[in-house]
């Protein structure tokens, strides 16, 4: 599972490849990176947690980008988890996982 650190203002939703811009807000960087301290928190959870600084291009980022964007006005941080495929951590295993985060 992977815990995301980085969000990028770029996103290809087009099957040409194209990218455009998340955000138009200019006083924002290229890249936000999460207020929390994701390191430490992929650390005090289990070893099946890293830490991951690229978010994809796709929706993925998209939706994380908005939301670190959302939070950074409020000073507060949100958490975006990449999971993996039932056939490589089961679903009661994510499902636990899930808890003991929340």
């Amino acid at each position: 599972m992977e815990i995301e650190s980085t969000a990028t203002n770029m996103v290809i939703l087009t099957s040409d490849g194209r990218g455009q811009p998340v955000s138009k807000d200019k006083n924002l960087g290229f890249q936000l990176k999460n207020l929390i301290d994701v390191e430490s928190l992929a650390k005090s959870l289990d070893d099946e947690f890293v830490v991951s600084e690229n978010a994809g291009t796709n929706l993925c980022n998209y939706i994380y980008y908005l939301g670190l964007e959302n939070v950074w006005t409020k000073s507060h941080g949100c958490i975006f988890i990449h999971i993996p495929h039932f056939t490589k951590i089961s679903l009661e295993k994510q499902v636990e996982h899930m808890i003991n985060l929340i």
